[in-house]
């Protein structure tokens, strides 16, 4: 398995459980295939992380939705366009990355 950026950078995080903690922790970990206790953590993290963003997307959006009304003009359209396939470009790069 390649180290992701956390292990390149040598950050490590030490938490002291208790017996049974981790007992339950380490079986979550197996039924999900995760290979490591630090795999299935990042993999939370992860997860808790796109939960954050998708919340502050969600505000925002329901902002947009109480705000005033705007006619979109098809210059407003292209622009949508032009930023979604930029920002599109950039995800299938990263992607490619292996992120």
């Amino acid at each position: 398995m390649a180290k992701d950026e956390s292990e390149a950078n040598g950050r490590q995080w030490s938490v002291p459980v208790s017996a049974e903690f981790d007992a339950k922790v380490r079986a979550r970990m197996r039924e999900g295939g995760f290979n490591s206790i630090a795999e299935y953590v990042r993999g939370l993290a992860r997860t808790d992380l796109e939960t954050a963003r998708n919340r502050k997307l969600e505000e925002l959006l329901l902002e947009g939705l109480e705000g005033e009304d705007v006619e979109m003009t098809a210059a407003d359209w292209a622009e949508i366009r032009t930023t979604v396939r930029a920002q599109l470009a950039t995800r299938k790069g990263d992607g490619a990355k292996g992120s």
